[in-house]
């Protein structure tokens, strides 16, 4: 596939998120509100049951607990929805009969995969990152919280890497497996919970570190909350996390271009389709 292919097909992707939300206006507006609650919430019960010394002194280093549930929040809102969208859209595709159309599509299931919801990935992550821009720079200040949102950003896209392959690891496995139901409505708040993104993952008991470790999300969420660490950031845990994040993308994109070919090919010779 040309190099124009795929530039149609990302375009296609926009289109397609452009003109949802023009048209689900208040669907929209949820998406903006639905994190403040969910982080107004959380940093209630901690205020009201704890405080931040008794947080930083938990969590082992001196972190604004305000600034790591605004990372929690973005980071994982941003993680589940594509998770969410590329294994949700296998179900989809069955439900509503295309899915026979889609593998005799000029590209291939993986390809649709990726490229149709990266563009829904980056505008949904690049708005609650922008939603939390106003309370970022009135704690942190202008220069801290720019710092602060460019720490969101890289983490964001950096961490979208290993995410697709991983995603479409799942999606595979739903289509072996002939699964008729969105599983992920009940797999994601695990994935939540293994990753750390209510509390650090290395707090978690060994055999649930153990899940976290494989889990792309919770080094996304490490990344993040760096901006959390109260003074300036520390560049090298920074740039250890990208190195990480970017060995894990190659081990989990490959995977899932095998992984998905193998899928299509059992699928199709078991009559899923049909």
């Amino acid at each position: 596939m040309t190099k124009k292919n795929y530039k149609a097909l990302f375009r296609a992707g926009l289109y397609l998120n452009y003109t949802f939300y023009k048209n689900l206006r208040l669907e929209f507006l949820t998406f903006i509100i639905s994190p403040y609650l969910f982080w107004g919430m959380i940093l209630a019960l901690g205020y009201i049951f704890g405080s931040s010394q008794a947080f930083s002194k938990k969590v082992g280093a001196q972190v604004d607990p305000v600034m790591f549930y605004t990372a929690s929040v973005v980071i994982a809102s941003s993680s589940m929805n594509i998770m969410y969208q590329i294994t949700g859209s296998v179900i989809f595709m069955r439900w509503s009969g295309t899915l026979s159309y889609h593998i005799l599509s000029p590209y291939r299931m993986s390809t649709l995969f990726i490229i149709l919801h990266i563009p829904r990935y980056l505008l949904r992550s690049t708005i609650s990152i922008l939603s939390f821009v106003p309370p970022i720079i009135f704690m942190e200040g202008l220069y801290d919280g720019i710092t602060k949102i460019a720490i969101l950003f890289l983490a964001m896209i950096v961490g979208m890497l290993p995410l697709l392959g991983f995603s479409v690891i799942l999606a595979s496995i739903l289509l072996i497996i002939r699964e008729q139901t969105n599983v992920f409505n009940w797999l994601s708040p695990l994935i939540l919970i293994f990753s750390g993104a209510y509390y650090p993952a290395y707090l978690l008991p060994k055999w649930a570190q153990f899940i976290s470790k494989i889990l792309p999300t919770t080094y996304t969420l490490e990344l993040a909350r760096t901006c959390s660490i109260i003074g300036s950031p520390n560049i090298n845990q920074i740039v250890f996390m990208i190195a990480l994040l970017l060995g894990i993308t190659c081990l989990y994109n490959g995977a899932s271009f095998l992984f998905v070919g193998k899928a299509e090919k059992i699928a199709t010779k078991h009559g899923v389709f049909e």
